[in-house]
Formats: structure tokens, sequence, C-alpha cells
């Protein structure tokens, strides 16, 4: 379990980093967003790079709902937690679909092959199955999600102090972080 220097937010971007390159739990991120009958709807999603200027990427079908809507409502949180790190991130973002320019050819063309084969399947996720159906089809279904962190907050568990630390750093606001809270 590392020190973390909570006036300095380029640490918790620097172990997110680390986390993508060593595929470790930070990796896996619970992403909201919210659907045409106004309730939450929340998956596991990999996230698959971090961008200095307090951007997460992740990878998606771009035929999945929650494309859907995050173009009717940006608005999502997004939740980690490594028990080796004792690390709880909360981030307050928008999402950003890209299914074209620059930023998704350079990630379209990072796919691997079994990524190209998930997303071009004849199948739209979360429809039935059909057996019946070849797998795959020629057309690409790939979508970049952009999620652009407004806020950060940070908890970091200290089972031996006697009392956590959280932290929040909002992006909007600049001269209001780090923000201690109570835990």
């Amino acid at each position: 379990m590392r020190e973390i220097n909570f006036e300095d937010d380029q640490i918790i971007w620097k172990i997110l980093k680390e986390h993508i390159e060593e595929a470790k739990e930070l990796q896996r991120m619970v992403v909201s967003s919210v659907d045409e009958n106004s309730r939450p709807q929340v998956r596991t999603m990999i996230l698959r790079a971090v961008e200095h200027t307090k951007s997460l990427y992740f990878y998606t079908d771009a035929r999945s709902p929650k494309i859907k809507e995050w173009h009717k409502n940006q608005f999502c949180q997004v939740l980690a937690y490594s028990p080796r790190e004792l690390l709880q991130l909360r981030f307050t973002a928008k999402a950003e679909v890209w299914q074209s320019g620059e930023l998704y050819q350079s990630a379209k063309s990072g796919l691997k092959e079994h990524q190209w084969r998930d997303y071009s399947s004849l199948l739209a996720p979360g429809s039935d199955y059909d057996p019946a159906l070849k797998s795959s089809s020629d057309k690409l279904n790939f979508a970049l999600v952009q999620i652009k962190v407004e806020q950060m907050e940070i908890l970091k568990l200290l089972p031996k102090a006697q009392e956590h630390l959280r932290y929040s750093f909002n992006y909007e606001k600049k001269h209001e972080f780090p923000k201690r809270l109570v835990p």
C-alpha cells in the first residue's frame, strides 16, 4: 500500500495509468448513464486510457443502449475501487461518444483481433441470442467513449489510522482543490 500525497491529483492519474498497463483492478470501473425512463443504469467497463486533460477512455459497441442514453444525457458517474491500494475513486463527469475523427481512428487502429470480432457482431448487446445467425458481420460497431471528468473524489482507507482520508478535486473550480472532506 503506497503513500499518496492528496495535494497533487497527478498521482491518481499516474496510478490509473499503471493499472491500465498492468491490468489491475482500477482498470475495471462501474460507469453510469440514465435511461429513457430516468432510471440509473450501471455497468462495468474496462478503462483503456487516461489523459492529463482529465479524461477517461473506454471502448464499447456503438449499438449499446448506453450510447443512446449518453447522447440524450451526458451526465454520468464512474466508480472504481482497489482492495490492494485501499482506494476508492469516484468521478462526476460527462460522456462524449466518438465514432469518427482522429481520436476515434487512433483507438480503432489499436484494437486487438478479439475486439474486432466483438464489435463486428451481427447482434447488438442485450438483444436475444439467435444461434442460427452467424456471429459476425463486415461492419464494425465500435465506439470510443471519452469521460470528461468534472470532479474527482478520493477515499483512502487507512485501517490502522483513526480516520480515513477523503479529498475532492473540482476541475470546474480550480481554485477550490484539493478540498478535504469528512470520510
